[in-house]
C-alpha cells in the first residue's frame, strides 16, 4: 500500500507523484465498481436506461452510458419520458449553491415519518422540507444561507433564519435535526458538528448520505462519515430512501449529451443518529464565496465572478450607451 501520510513539507514533485500513483488506481477500481452493478441491474432484468441509471448508486448518467457504451451493453429506449414533470422555481435553482431539492415524495415521507408532533426540529440547508412542514403546522425553524429561499417558499418566512452554517448567532436547541450539506466531506462534518450542538441529549438527527458511487472516493468518504456519527451517538443507515429531482442546470448539462435520465435519478441513504455525545470540534470547509455577484435575469439566479478591473477601478458593469 501506498504511504499517505504526506507531511505538510513536501514539496510539489512529492506530491504530484503520489497523486499519479494513486489516482489511476483509484479511478480504475471505480470504473470496475460501476461495471460490476450495471452488471447485476441487467441479470437482474433492467433493461432501460433510466432504471439503470436511477439505481446506479450515484453515479453520473453519462459516466453510466459511457460504461454501457463501452461494454457493448445496450439498454432499451435511451430517449425517455421524464418519470414525473419538473417543477420549475423563482429563480431557478443554482449549482453553485448547491441546490438540489428532494423531490415532492421524499418529503412527504421525511415529514410524516420524522418530524416531531411535539416540540421543535431544526432543518439545516433543507427548505422544501420547511414548506412541507408548515403544511402539517409542524414547529420548525429554517437555516439557510440563501435569500432565494423566501421567493421560492413563501410559506416559510417566519420560520426562516437567514444565516451560514457555523454562524455565532445560531444559538437554537431541538428535538429533532435534519440537515442536508453540500456533499463535500469537509461540509458534511462541520455541519454535523453543529446538529449536534443544537440537537438534545437522545434526540434524533438525520441526513443525506451519498451513495457508494457518487464518486471515485465515496467509500472511503462515507467510512469517513458514519465514523464521525458514531462519535456522536447510535447510528443507522436506511439505504436508498432519499430521491433528489435533478434542477434545470443538471437537466440542460445532460441534455446538451443527448442523455434523458430520470427526473429522480440522485439517490442517498438517509443517515440516523441518536445522540449521545457533543461531536467532537473539526475545522470549518473552506468553500470560498467571496468575490461574486449574485443576481437575476429573467428566472435565472446568476453568478458573475467579480473580476477587479484596472482601467474601471472596482466596476464589472457599466450602463451601455
Amino acid at each position: 500500500m501506498l504511504n499517505l501520510d504526506v507531511r505538510m513539507n513536501a514539496g510539489p514533485y512529492m506530491i504530484n507523484n503520489l497523486a499519479q500513483q494513486i489516482l489511476p488506481s483509484l479511478e480504475s477500481e471505480y470504473l470496475a465498481r460501476i461495471d460490476d452493478r450495471i452488471h447485476c441491474l441487467i441479470t437482474n432484468g433492467a433493461d432501460r436506461f433510466g432504471d439503470i441509471s436511477r439505481n446506479c448508486l450515484g453515479a453520473w448518467p453519462g459516466l453510466v452510458l459511457e460504461r454501457l457504451n463501452e461494454l457493448h451493453w445496450t439498454a432499451k429506449a435511451r430517449k425517455i419520458p421524464l418519470s414525473a414533470a419538473p417543477r420549475s422555481f423563482f429563480p431557478e435553482l443554482h449549482m453553485r449553491n448547491g441546490e438540489w431539492y428532494f423531490t415532492e415524495a421524499t418529503v412527504e415521507w421525511i415529514a410524516t415519518s420524522f418530524l416531531p408532533k411535539n416540540g421543535c426540529a431544526v432543518l439545516l440547508g433543507a427548505p422544501s422540507l420547511a414548506a412541507v412542514a408548515s403544511k402539517y403546522n409542524i414547529s420548525y425553524k429554517l437555516i439557510d444561507n440563501n435569500p432565494a429561499v423566501r421567493l421560492r417558499f413563501p410559506c416559510v418566512e417566519r420560520n426562516f433564519l437567514e444565516a451560514t452554517i457555523g454562524d455565532s448567532s445560531i444559538n437554537l436547541a431541538a428535538n429533532f435535526v435534519f440537515l442536508d450539506p453540500p456533499w463535500y466531506t469537509s461540509a458534511v462534518l462541520y455541519w454535523l458538528r453543529l446538529a449536534s450542538s443544537i440537537a438534545e441529549l437522545d434526540s434524533m438527527i438525520a441526513m443525506p448520505l451519498l451513495p457508494e458511487l457518487t464518486r471515485p472516493s465515496a467509500l472511503s468518504d462515507r467510512a469517513l462519515i458514519l465514523n464521525y456519527a458514531q462519535s456522536i451517538g447510535d447510528t443507522s443507515v436506511l439505504g436508498d430512501r432519499i430521491r433528489y429531482e435533478s434542477p434545470l442546470f443538471e437537466r440542460e448539462a445532460l441534455k446538451a449529451k443527448h442523455i434523458e435520465a430520470d427526473l429522480d435519478w440522485r439517490v442517498a441513504d438517509l443517515l440516523l443518529i441518536k445522540k449521545r455525545n457533543k461531536a467532537l470540534e473539526v475545522p470549518p470547509p473552506i468553500i470560498p464565496d467571496k468575490g461574486w455577484r449574485k443576481f437575476i435575469v429573467g428566472t435565472q439566479l446568476i453568478h458573475m465572478k467579480n473580476i477587479i478591473s484596472k482601467s474601471r477601478s472596482n466596476l464589472m458593469f457599466h450602463q451601455l450607451p
